[in-house]
Order: C-alpha cells, then sequence, then structure tokens
C-alpha cells in the first residue's frame, strides 16, 4: 500500500524517500548508523541504518512507521542502558521490531579485547598481549563504577540523565553533585548509589558482564586515553575499531538481532 507524502511526519518522509524500498532499521545516533553501515556494508541494497537523535526519537519514528506502513519492513536497535536481561530477552520475541543491545551501548562492542588488540598492533607496529589489555580494561570499569552507578539511579527515577562526561572525581564530590539532582540528602544519595555500586561490582568479574552495565562511551574515551590510541583523533579510533571489530568476527549478539531476526522476517 501506498501512503501520501503528507501522511507522515517531516522525518518519517525523508527516512522513506532514502530508503527507497529497503528495510529501514533506526538507531539511536551517528555513531551507531556507522558502525552498522561498515558492519553490513554488503547488505545495503537490501536495508538501509538510519540515526534518530535518541531513544525517544527513534521509538516515535518506529510507532508511526508501523502504525502507516502495510509491510511493517521498520525495525529499531537501541542500547541497553540499564534494562534488565528479562528486558533483553523479551526484545529478542519474534514479532519484535525493537531490539535491545545485549551490552550497555554500542560502544562496548567496540572496547572488546580482539579488536583493540588488532588495532593496537597497527599503531604500534609490535605484538599486543591480550591478557594485559583484558586486565586494563576491567580496571578501567572498576574506576568508573561510581559514575555509572549515579547514571543508573537517575535512569531509574528519570531524572537529568547525566552526560557521558569524562572526569573520573573522587566519590564524596560525584555523591554531592547527584545528591542535587537527585533532590535529597547526600546520606540518601549515597545510600542509592552505593546498592548500584554493589550491583555493578558483582559484574565486574570478567569483561562480558561488566560490558552490561558500565557505559561504553566513558569506556571508549579512558580506553583512547591509556590503552595507546591517545596521539589519535577519536573519530579515527573509533572507525579503526569498527573495522576491528568486523574483522575479529561481529559479536553474536549483534548477527542474531540483524541477520537472524531482521533479515529473516521482514
Amino acid at each position: 500500500m501506498t501512503h501520501a507524502i503528507t501522511s507522515h511526519s517531516p522525518e518519517l518522509t525523508e527516512i522513506l524517500f532514502k530508503a527507497g524500498g529497503r528495510i529501514v532499521v533506526l538507531v539511536e545516533g551517528v555513531d551507531d548508523q556507522y558502525a552498522f553501515r561498515q558492519w553490513f556494508d554488503d547488505r545495503l541494497t537490501e536495508v538501509e541504518f538510519f540515526e534518530c537523535g535518541g531513544i525517544i526519537q527513534v521509538e516515535k519514528l518506529l510507532a508511526e512507521f508501523l502504525a502507516q506502513s502495510s509491510m511493517k519492513r521498520g525495525y529499531a536497535i537501541i542500547d541497553r542502558d540499564f534494562r534488565t536481561e528479562e528486558q533483553v530477552e523479551e526484545s529478542r520475541q519474534p514479532e519484535s521490531h525493537c531490539f535491545v543491545l545485549r551490552r550497555y551501548s554500542l560502544e562496548n562492542y567496540l572496547m572488546d579485547v580482539r579488536p583493540i588488540c588488532m588495532e593496537l598492533e597497527v599503531v604500534s607496529g609490535k605484538k599486543v598481549d591480550a591478557v594485559e589489555i583484558e586486565k586494563q580494561l576491567l580496571a578501567l570499569c572498576q574506576r568508573l563504577k561510581t559514575i555509572c552507578a549515579i547514571q543508573w539511579v537517575c535512569w531509574e527515577k528519570r531524572v537529568l540523565y547525566w552526560p557521558d562526561g569524562y572526569d573520573i572525581e573522587p566519590r564524596e564530590m560525584l555523591i554531592e553533585k547527584a545528591a542535587k539532582d537527585f533532590g535529597c540528602s547526600p546520606v540518601e544519595a549515597e545510600t542509592l548509589i552505593a546498592e548500584k555500586e554493589d550491583l555493578i561490582v558483582a559484574r565486574l568479574t570478567d569483561l562480558k558482564t561488566a560490558h552490561t552495565v558500565i557505559s561504553g562511551k566513558r569506556l571508549f574515551h579512558w580506553g583512547k586515553r591509556e590503552l595507546g590510541f591517545d596521539k589519535l583523533d577519536k573519530d579515527h579510533v573509533r572507525r579503526m575499531l569498527v573495522r576491528g571489530v568486523k574483522q575479529a568476527g561481529l559479536p553474536d549478539d549483534v548477527k542474531i538481532i540483524v541477520v537472524d531476526s531482521i533479515f529473516a522476517t521482514a
């Protein structure tokens, strides 16, 4: 069924025009769009990925697309953030059009041992110790636990969602700032944050589970500075790691969403 252009919002009209009959996959930001387009560049005659400027706009445009399309060839892939494992699994149901990544964000797929080692060896010209890289990543996760715990509380409270700022400040300073945003005393804020810190620490025993609760954007920032990419532009490093992920083999999680779900059902 063909709809008149005026039946769509300007944003969806532009997406449909650019898609030209291909499967539409909405993602949150330009970095997500770049990564998915690179990872599935051999399928871009069948699918196109569109950045929407955040989760709210993704949900709005997907709902509009599905309400007005007879073929339902529209999907979304969103960050996990602090969603539960049950919510991740629920998004994988056969009738789903909105899939939740198993890791906290797309950057968490870039900040993995194999792509980092591969690209560091390109930069340095030397063999890189994978065990040492994993230790460094887990140490960074430990340092980020308090700021990520605060993000978790913000996410649940739907208060000001802390932007992915990059300074790892003393815990006391972070708690004071958080108390103001939470609208409570520092003592109450400390209790809320400590509860989330305990949950986060329990997942920092290995990198796979750490990636479900630690902000990939923060990990990317600090990893770039401390793992050996510090002299390179951040966009260049991102492109390198996107390439590294593809060369190392796309994660099963990503392949299941795009290949086994979106391509298979569209």
